[in-house]
C-alpha cells in the first residue's frame, strides 16, 4: 500500500485522528483486494494509486487492480467520495495508465453515499417487483459521466444502477387518456437508460446481484445478471408503452362509437313519437 502522506523526520503524527481514518480506509481496501483475488477468473490482484501526487494527496485510498482474463479492472472503495474534480483527475489517470480498463467504484450504503428514495415499482418477468431507488449526487454523476461504474457493495450483494427518466405521454390524434379507471394518470410513465444511467436520468433504480457473479462471464468483470434484468425491464417498457398508446386509441374509438350511437338514438326518438301521434289521431277520428 502506498502512504497517503509522510511524516517529517522522526516526529510523530500531528494528526492522529486523520491517520486513524486513513488506516481504516486502507484496511477496507485490503479486505476488498482479498475478496476480489478469491473470485473465479481473477488471475492477478494488487493495489495502486493511479495519478496520485504525494505532495498533493487526493485523500482517496489506493485502488485494487485486478486482471480478469483480458480485462483490467480498477476498483475504488472510498470511505467518502471526494469532489468531482478529484474524481475526474483519478479517471484521467486510470485511462492514461491502464488504457481500456474497467473503472469501478464500490460505495457504501450510508447517508453520505446512498440517498434513498421510495421504492421503484417494476414489472419483471410477469410479476410485480420493487427496486430500491436513489437520488444520485454530483460526485456519483461525475463518476458515471466520465465512464466509470457506480456500484453499492452491501455484504455479498452488489447494487447496480440504471437510469429512470420520467415523462408524460403526449396526446396523439385518435387517443383518449381521460376515461380510464385508473387511480393515477395513465400518461405518467418512465423510460430506462442502461447499462449505466443516462446523464438526464431523474433517479437511479438498483438491481441487486450476487458479488460473486461479477466474474461469472468468462474473461470479463461485469454484472451480467444485472444487465439481463435491465434488458427485461426495457422489453417490458416497450410492451407497456405500446399497450398504453393502443388502449388510448381503443378508448377514443369506443367513446366516438358511443357518441354516434347516442346521436342516432336521439334522431330516431322524435320520428317514433311522430308516428305514435298519427296513429292516435286516426283512432280518435273513428271513435263514436
Amino acid at each position: 500500500m502506498q502512504p497517503h502522506f509522510a511524516h517529517r523526520g522522526n516526529d510523530g503524527c500531528s494528526r492522529p485522528e486523520q491517520e486513524a481514518l486513513l488506516d481504516a480506509a486502507d484496511e477496507v481496501v485490503i479486505q476488498l483486494r482479498e475478496r476480489i483475488r478469491a473470485l473465479p477468473g481473477v488471475t492477478h490482484c494488487a493495489t495502486a494509486s493511479p495519478g496520485e501526487d504525494p505532495d498533493n494527496p487526493s485523500g482517496l485510498p489506493p485502488a485494487v487492480l485486478a486482471q480478469c482474463g483480458a480485462t483490467t479492472v480498477v476498483i475504488e472503495a472510498p470511505s467518502a467520495l471526494p469532489g468531482p474534480d478529484v474524481i475526474r483527475c483519478r479517471t484521467r489517470a486510470v485511462r492514461d495508465e491502464h488504457a481500456g480498463a474497467v473503472h469501478v467504484w464500490f460505495l457504501k450504503r450510508d447517508i453520505a453515499q446512498f440517498q434513498r428514495l421510495a421504492p421503484h415499482p417494476v414489472w419483471l418477468r410477469g410479476q410485480k417487483a420493487l427496486h430500491e431507488q436513489v437520488a444520485p449526487n454530483e460526485r456519483q454523476k461525475a463518476i458515471n459521466e466520465t465512464g466509470g461504474h457506480v456500484y453499492w457493495l452491501d455484504g455479498k450483494v452488489v447494487l447496480v444502477p440504471y437510469g429512470i427518466r420520467r415523462f408524460r405521454h403526449p396526446v396523439q390524434p385518435g387517443q383518449d387518456w381521460r376515461n380510464w379507471e385508473w387511480r393515477s394518470d395513465p400518461r405518467d410513465d418512465w423510460r430506462i437508460s442502461k447499462p449505466r444511467p443516462a446523464p438526464d436520468a431523474d433517479t437511479w433504480g438498483l438491481v441487486p446481484v450476487a458479488f460473486v457473479s461479477l466474474s461469472r462471464t468468462l474473461g470479463a468483470f461485469r454484472p451480467a445478471d444485472a444487465y439481463q434484468v435491465m434488458d427485461d425491464l426495457y422489453a417490458a417498457q416497450e410492451r407497456r408503452i405500446s399497450w398504453r398508446n393502443g388502449h388510448a386509441r381503443e378508448v377514443y374509438a369506443a367513446r366516438k362509437a358511443g357518441s354516434r350511437s347516442r346521436a342516432s338514438q336521439s334522431a330516431v326518438t322524435p320520428a317514433l313519437a311522430g308516428r305514435g301521434r298519427g296513429r292516435g289521431g286516426r283512432r280518435a277520428a273513428h271513435a263514436p
